[in-house]
């Protein structure tokens, strides 16, 4: 809780598209694009410890609302993320 100086470890980039696999102890950082969007799937695997740790340069955490959403949610924002993706594909041709 509070702040805490991270320690730079050697970076990574990975293409558009792209999967990769994270240790627990690694941090996933998204470089925002100025005009295209940017949206990251987190697939979480078998839990190595019981909290999440959450970094941002504009919020301040808040332990408490960090909840999976319920299917009925994530089928949403799934389908609104499909939306997105088809509009924005139509958009480049």
């Amino acid at each position: 809780m509070g702040r805490t100086p991270l320690r730079e470890t050697v970076p990574s980039s990975e293409e558009a598209g792209g999967a990769y696999r994270l240790g627990y102890h690694r941090i996933h950082r998204v470089v925002l694009p100025r005009e295209e969007m940017t949206c990251t799937l987190v697939l979480r695997g078998p839990r190595q410890k019981n909290f999440a740790s959450v970094f941002s340069n504009t919020a301040a955490y808040d332990p408490s609302a960090n909840a999976m959403f319920p299917p009925r949610v994530l089928a949403e924002k799934l389908e609104a993320l499909c939306v997105e993706i088809t509009r924005t594909r139509k958009a480049r041709r």
